[in-house]
């Protein structure tokens, strides 16, 4: 059963505030509320003299807002009582607050879906309802939902499922068949190779440099001058740790006290470093981070194949399939596909002239970000038809790169990705050497070995 965190009071918050928080930005916070909205928008369209017509949409969804994991909830609570034994006098501090400040983090929801989740995902599905209704109404039935199999992800396609079917039909329905499938949406979990690619020294340089450098370091005086620290100072982690207990206060709770400790130029700095992160750890540091997605983009064309097939033998296809997983998910296959891709990589040294950077992990993989891919048959009334896709990122139409504009041919998207698509081979990408797992296990033995010597020496003192 679902038990969501508290009920939602979002109030305003401007940009300046919520552009550093990266993953644990809350979707309702980069979403314009401008954006059209319009009954069948997406669903058809003229070219010219042709009408094109949806006939397939392929969609992939971060999970909504959840719950902090049980690392950052004990280390919040370490946080609280550093803070309180080094802020002097803190009955006439502006963040006096800390003394009656609770940790109501539930350990044992730790990361599950919480009500902005919830929120955030069916409002997104019913206005993805709302703009292709005449087209999603008579093939409710047919369509597929994937999961990975963390509750958050599956508690998501659900909350999206609803909002679907309620703004296509007006009925209440809730979905009843998911496929958990990890190796489509989580494929990267226990991969050895990108395991390994992670921990290397070199991966991570540019966000270590960066965190080592003169900005950070400001940004950590700054701060703890501001707290008015006396004998004590923050760690790296310590000052990374403070700009996401902002967001997760806001939208677990609807509090804002910890906001205060962190200037938007502090915000900025801890968020330029979260990004460093996920582009090298996640996008753009190694060739196979972005490789490894090959069992999403396969699923995704091979389902965009067989549509455009099913329509020529006039047969039954999926016409739409939509998997739930996590910012992992996404990042790499942002890669894959070029996107979020600056002129320059963004490095330690360059903050200054990144400021408007494309890989901002704020704008690009919030809370329920998403990725959407329409394929439309375009004819004239004649016997030939072209099929045209287009690409909608956290519901906004955007380039597809490689291609020239927004409307693209769908052969020419797919030829663009061939090499993914028919020659995805996992395995080969995730395979362990021969042998290491061996050593591995010997290398753990001695360790626990050791251990247990260590204990016996140490009783028998």
């Amino acid at each position: 059963m679902l038990i969501f965190g508290a009920i939602l009071v979002l109030g305003t918050i401007s940009k300046a505030e919520y552009n550093s928080y990266n993953t644990k930005t809350s979707y309702f916070w980069v979403y314009d509320n401008n954006t059209t909205l319009k009954t069948n928008q997406w669903t058809t369209f003229q070219l010219g003299i042709q009408t094109c017509n949806a006939i397939h949409i392929s969609g992939v969804y971060r999970h909504g807002a959840r719950w902090p994991g049980d690392n950052y909830i004990m280390e919040m609570t370490s946080l609280q009582n550093k803070l309180l034994q080094h802020i002097p006098n803190i009955d006439n501090s502006p963040y006096k607050f800390l003394k009656t400040w609770k940790n109501l983090y539930p350990l044992d929801k730790e990361k599950d879906l919480i009500t902005l989740g919830a929120q955030e995902m069916e409002a997104i599905g019913r206005r993805l309802g709302q703009r292709m209704q005449s087209f999603l109404v008579n093939r409710l039935d047919q369509l597929l939902f994937i999961s990975t199999n963390k509750q958050r992800a599956q508690a998501s396609a659900k909350e999206f499922y609803k909002a679907l079917i309620k703004a296509t039909t007006g009925q209440d329905r809730n979905l009843t068949t998911l496929m958990i499938n990890n190796t489509i949406v989580r494929y990267y979990d226990k991969c050895w190779k990108i395991d390994s690619i992670k921990k290397s020294e070199s991966i991570l340089k540019e966000y270590d440099d960066f965190r080592n450098g003169r900005f950070f370091k400001n940004a950590t005086e700054n701060i703890v001058q501001r707290l008015g620290l006396v004998n004590a100072s923050l760690d790296k982690d310590e000052v990374a740790l403070l700009n996401q207990m902002c967001p997760y206060e806001r939208t677990c709770f609807s509090r804002n006290d910890w906001c205060s400790m962190l200037s938007d130029d502090d915000k900025d700095i801890i968020g330029y470093a979260k990004d460093l992160k996920a582009y090298y750890e996640d996008a753009y540091g190694h060739p196979l981070l972005a490789s490894n997605s090959c069992p999403l983009m396969q699923n995704i064309f091979n389902g965009l194949d067989d549509a455009i097939k099913g329509g020529a033998e006039n047969r039954r296809y999926t016409p739409g399939i939509f998997r739930f997983g996590h910012s992992e998910t996404l990042v790499p296959f942002f890669a894959a596909l070029g996107m979020f891709k600056d002129d320059y990589p963004i490095r330690a040294n360059n903050y200054k002239a990144m400021t408007n950077r494309k890989f901002n992990t704020t704008n690009m993989i919030p809370y329920s970000a998403n990725l959407e891919f329409v394929l439309y048959e375009c004819n004239n009334g004649s016997s030939a038809t072209e099929h045209y896709l287009k690409l909608f990122h956290n519901e906004v139409e955007v380039p597809i790169p490689g291609c020239r504009g927004i409307l693209c041919k769908y052969d020419d998207v797919r030829a663009l990705h061939a090499d993914m698509i028919d020659n995805c081979q996992l395995d080969s990408i995730c395979k362990e050497p021969a042998g290491s797992s061996d050593r591995r296990t010997l290398v753990n033995g001695v360790i626990i070995f050791l251990a247990l010597l260590f204990s016996n020496s140490v009783k028998n003192l």
